[in-house]
Formats: structure tokens, C-alpha cells, sequence
């Protein structure tokens, strides 16, 4: 995978740090090979998981890119190798999305701006967005909503027309959401890393005047209290994960009224993101609706 990435003056941080113990292939017919892998405890991001991926098409590298999992939420990016576009793209990239609902539950996937085409010409040419839209991703935006259902009736009453320039820049303003196993409407997004990072960033410097280091110290000792860590092997082996999430959980609220199976499962997730598998922290993530919720009130 890095070398394949290298001669394409291309990294990604999965490869690069890759984690040796969390890499797992699946087969998805067709030749296709679909390899999934995890970064290593030191490089893991603060509250969702960056989990990559590298496609083989009869054990030729075929494309990459990866999914940033939080909840139930799955922010998913490729690129398909050139010698492979067009061809059994689509299809390849519902064997993907397969693969992570599969393994993760994610209840929706996003694509981002860049992906469908906001600053990215080479989007814009090809009509990335539509891509997307025929695999059934919809704008968050209901005036984009409305756009897009009126230049897509074009596209299918006359072959022969394209959309414009003008159009298209206008469609790709904002992500594109998939819902999985729902025709409920657009999922407005409870939260997402961005929104997370800017409450926090808010949250500290009303509380602590922006003392970052002393709101953290104080985030951690409170969670250890009321999940009952309190032998110096277990904090020690324990920190790494403690000090990413504990400071996210603190300005969403409290957990002192969580059940037993609930803290447990937050335990589990501390865990896994400090000496584990970070797809296992997605996974147990994506169970856990009283940290979702919880979350949810930070933004």
C-alpha cells in the first residue's frame, strides 16, 4: 500500500502509520480484494477513527481512500486509480460502502464538498456529483435538494444535455449525504468533528479562559471518578485514550446517571483507543446512543 501510494507522490496517514494488528481483507467478488486498516495507537485521531482502505482488482492495486467513522456516521473519500475510471467504478464504490456498513453500522455516509466537485476542476469536468447522486447520496440543503431534482429530470428527458458550469459549482456548496435503509428525507446532522472541535474550542475559552491544559486535567480526573479508575497501572495504561475523549465528554455534560452496561462501554472504548484496534473503538462507538446523545448537546 505505501509503495503502490508512493509512486503516485500520494500518503495517506492509515498507510503511513498503519496498525499491522488492525488490517483486514475482504473479498467482494468479482477479483476485487478490499483491505481495511487502522493507525497505530500515537497517530489515532482525538474522537472519530481514520480508517483506510486500498483496493486490489485481481490483486492489482485498484483504488484507495478511507473513512473518518464517528457514531453513526461515516465521512467516506476515494480515488480510483486512473488506469481503472469509468469501467466498474459505480459498482466498485457500492462494494466499499458495503464493506463499512458491513463492519462499522454507520446509519449514514457523507461525501465531502471536494469529493463532488467545490473547488476541485477535475470534479467539476467529469460531473462528480452525479456520481454520487446516482448511488443515492441527496444535498443536506433543500435548496440543493430542489436543484439537483430539476437538472437531473433534464439529464434523463434529453441525453444529449449537460449541465452547466455555473450549476454544478452551485450543487457542490455543501456535503452530500446517503442514507442507509431510509426514504425519511435528508438526515440533519446531529454532529460532526468540525462542529465538535469548535464547541470545544468555545466551551474552553468561557470556562477556563482558554487554559486548555487545566481543562483537560480536570476532564480527566472526572471521568476516572465516575468510571472508577483509580489504580496508577490501569490510569497509566489507560491515559492516552482518557485524554482524547475525556474533555468531550465533559463539556457535553455528565455521565453520572449512565447505567453500568453504558459506562462499561465507554471503558471498552478508552480502551481500544489506547492500546487496541481504533475499528474496534468505531464499532463499540457506533453502539453507544447515550454518548451520541450526549455529543449531540455539545453542539
Amino acid at each position: 500500500m505505501r509503495l503502490q501510494l508512493l509512486t503516485l507522490y500520494r500518503e495517506t496517514d492509515p498507510a503511513t502509520y498503519a496498525d499491522e494488528n488492525d488490517l483486514h481483507v475482504y473479498d467482494a467478488g468479482r477479483g476485487m480484494d478490499i483491505v481495511l486498516i487502522g493507525m497505530d495507537a500515537d497517530h489515532r485521531q482525538p474522537i472519530d477513527s481514520y480508517i483506510g482502505f486500498m483496493a486490489f482488482k485481481n490483486r492489482l492495486p485498484y483504488a484507495y481512500g478511507g473513512a473518518w467513522l464517528l457514531g453513526k456516521m461515516a465521512k467516506i473519500g476515494i480515488n480510483v486509480f486512473p488506469s481503472y475510471r469509468g469501467g466498474e467504478s459505480a459498482w466498485f464504490f457500492a462494494q466499499l460502502m458495503r464493506v463499512y456498513k458491513q463492519v462499522f453500522q454507520p446509519a449514514y455516509f457523507v461525501a465531502e464538498p471536494y469529493q463532488v466537485g467545490r473547488n476541485n476542476p477535475e470534479g467539476i469536468e467529469t460531473g462528480a456529483f452525479w456520481f454520487y447522486y446516482r448511488l443515492g447520496f441527496r444535498p443536506v440543503q433543500r435548496k440543493l435538494q430542489d436543484l439537483a431534482k430539476k437538472e437531473f429530470e433534464r439529464l434523463l428527458q434529453n441525453k444529449n444535455h449537460k449541465t452547466s458550469k455555473r450549476i454544478l459549482e452551485q450543487l457542490v456548496e455543501d456535503e452530500m449525504v446517503l442514507l442507509i435503509n431510509s426514504d425519511s428525507g435528508i438526515l440533519k446532522f446531529k454532529y460532526d468533528t468540525a462542529s465538535l472541535s469548535a464547541a470545544l474550542t468555545k466551551y474552553i475559552r468561557q470556562r477556563y479562559k482558554g487554559d486548555t491544559r487545566a481543562a483537560e486535567q480536570e476532564a480527566v480526573s472526572t471521568l476516572c471518578a465516575d468510571l472508577h479508575i483509580s489504580d496508577d497501572a490501569t490510569y497509566a495504561a489507560l491515559k492516552p485514550g482518557l485524554e482524547k475523549i475525556a474533555l468531550y465528554i465533559q463539556a457535553g455534560g455528565s455521565i453520572k446517571k449512565w447505567n453500568e452496561s453504558d459506562r462499561q462501554l465507554l471503558l471498552n472504548m478508552i480502551a481500544e483507543k489506547a492500546i487496541g484496534r481504533d475499528s474496534e473503538y468505531a464499532i463499540l462507538y457506533a453502539k453507544h446512543e447515550k454518548l451520541e446523545q450526549l455529543l449531540s448537546k455539545l453542539v
